[in-house]
């Protein structure tokens, strides 16, 4: 990595097993904390996602009528501001979700904050345990939250990621996924949405900042024999492994670090995120004005 300055965090999660459901929510989970910490949102993930269920409702009332001149127009716009950055970050974490349930082999997520990806001023990797396809999400939903909760208290308390002092203010963020090679490697990069946009041959800024994050499991000898391992299921997997001849997934070759060429392929997500950050009215927060 031609990054001049790397900073690392290791987290090491009581995670039986990554299926496609945790390697998803965990990879979300720290993308949430990121942003709030880098000022990008402006309200911790959980909180802004109650706060923006209630500007929606306000959305389809008629509240409005009770408040006149320039004080509505602008509740309106922040309104609409604010609406908008969480739709678009709700689909790219749409996307990180179709990403774990097509994607064969080893995947990371990289968040890019900057005017564009070749002028980033600081980069967070996120590398996380290979998906068990073995296992079915439903079947270890309840040990989750603690799971996810630690993970963002590591994050929280953690002081390699103080800001480099770089950002200043919303700005860009990218997205970036890269994967290996699965099992099947005769099925490309044919397979990848069309909000995949290949990268080739990227590499970070010489001045970037480089936060990684490194998700494992916790060391564990028992072999769980559950979901795909339970012989009441065995007509149930034949049936799908055929259905997913049909239907192939993606396997995809290229760059790791963003420098080596032959061990991960990078896909831009989507467009840019724009980063949120409320303007007062009349030294008021929306927030006071709307909750």
């Amino acid at each position: 990595m031609r990054s001049a300055t790397v900073n690392k965090l290791d987290v090491k999660l009581n995670l039986d097993v990554n299926t496609e459901e945790s390697c998803s929510r965990i990879l979300q989970t720290a993308i949430g904390i990121i942003l709030f910490q880098r000022d990008q949102i402006p309200l911790c993930y959980d909180l802004l996602k109650k706060a923006v269920e209630i500007l929606i409702q306000k959305e389809t009332t008629e509240n409005e009528q009770q408040r006149s001149g320039l004080d509505c127009y602008q509740l309106k716009k922040q309104r609409k501001i604010a609406i908008g950055m969480w739709d678009r970050l709700q689909y790219l974490f749409g996307e990180i979700s179709n990403a774990t349930k097509k994607c064969t082999g080893n995947m990371r997520i990289s968040l890019l904050f900057g005017s564009t990806i070749y002028t980033a001023k600081e980069a967070f990797q996120i590398d996380v345990p290979t998906v068990n396809r073995n296992h079915y999400s439903a079947h270890h939903r309840n040990a989750l939250e603690p799971i996810l909760k630690h993970l963002a208290l590591e994050m929280m308390l953690t002081d390699e990621f103080q800001p480099s002092g770089k950002i200043s203010g919303p700005t860009n963020i990218f997205i970036l996924l890269g994967v290996t090679p699965g099992s099947d490697q005769e099925n490309n990069s044919t397979e990848t949405t069309t909000a995949w946009q290949i990268i080739e041959n990227y590499q970070l800024p010489i001045n970037c900042h480089k936060y990684e994050i490194n998700v494992s499991q916790r060391d564990s000898n028992t072999h769980l024999h559950c979901c795909k391992e339970m012989d009441v299921f065995d007509d149930l997997v034949q049936a799908l492994q055929l259905n997913q001849n049909d239907t192939p997934a993606v396997n995809l070759n290229g760059n790791g670090d963003l420098t080596n060429s032959t061990e991960f392929v990078w896909y831009q997500i989507g467009d840019p995120l724009k980063g949120y950050k409320e303007v007062l009215i009349r030294g008021k927060s929306m927030w006071d004005w709307e909750l």
